[in-house]
């Protein structure tokens, strides 16, 4: 897959992951990331880690943004902050292990 495809690809899924939960959630939750994880795995597993770390940054931004309250701002406090952490850490852990998976390094 070429370079701009795999990046396309990961704006597209993280899009997809957006809109999935706009028709699941009706109010902020704190279920934010769960509708990014499939989009991210399945960028790291189709076009590779670099456009996967572009899911897991556009993932963050846009849940932190659409579905922290209060919404349509960056604030944050003490827990959403954790949150944020937490599932940015293990974001980051999956695209690590499904790239390695991939390449059939484990």
């Amino acid at each position: 897959m070429s370079r701009f495809r795999g990046y396309a690809l990961s704006v597209a899924l993280i899009a997809c992951g957006w809109l999935a939960h706009q028709l699941i959630f009706s109010t902020p939750t704190h279920a934010a990331f769960t509708t990014f994880l499939i989009p991210i795995t399945l960028t790291a597993a189709i076009a590779g880690f670099a456009p996967a770390l572009l899911s897991v940054c556009l993932a963050t931004l846009v849940g932190w943004y659409f579905f922290l309250s209060p919404v349509f701002t960056f604030e944050l406090d003490a827990e959403q902050a954790r949150s944020l952490v937490i599932f940015f850490t293990g974001a980051i852990f999956m695209v690590a292990t499904t790239t390695i998976l991939k390449a059939g390094r484990l």
